[in-house]
C-alpha cells in the first residue's frame, strides 16, 4: 500500500503521515528529510538560495528516479 499526502507547506503532511504510518503498520518516508541529505542544507535554505522552483524539481527527479522509495527510510516516529 501506497499513501501519498499531498498539501501547502506546514499544513501537517508528516505529522499525520506518523501516525497514518503507526496506525497501518506501513513504513513512513519523508521526502524532505531526503532532499536535506541530498542537498546538504535545509528545505528552508534551499528555499532562501534557490527558490522554489529549483527544490520543486529536486522534488520531482527524486520521486521519478526512485532513490526515495528505495534508499531512504525514516522509521524515527
Amino acid at each position: 500500500m501506497k499513501i501519498f499526502l499531498v498539501g501547502m507547506m506546514g499544513a501537517g503532511k508528516s505529522h499525520w503521515a506518523k501516525i497514518l504510518s503507526k496506525k497501518l503498520k506501513i513504513t513512513y518516508y519523508d521526502l524532505d528529510n531526503l532532499i536535506e541529505i541530498l542537498e546538504e542544507q535545509s528545505v528552508n535554505e534551499i528555499f532562501e538560495k534557490e527558490g522554489e522552483d529549483y527544490f520543486r524539481r529536486v522534488e520531482s527527479k527524486i520521486l521519478k528516479s526512485k532513490k526515495f522509495f528505495y534508499f531512504w527510510r525514516n522509521p524515527s516516529y
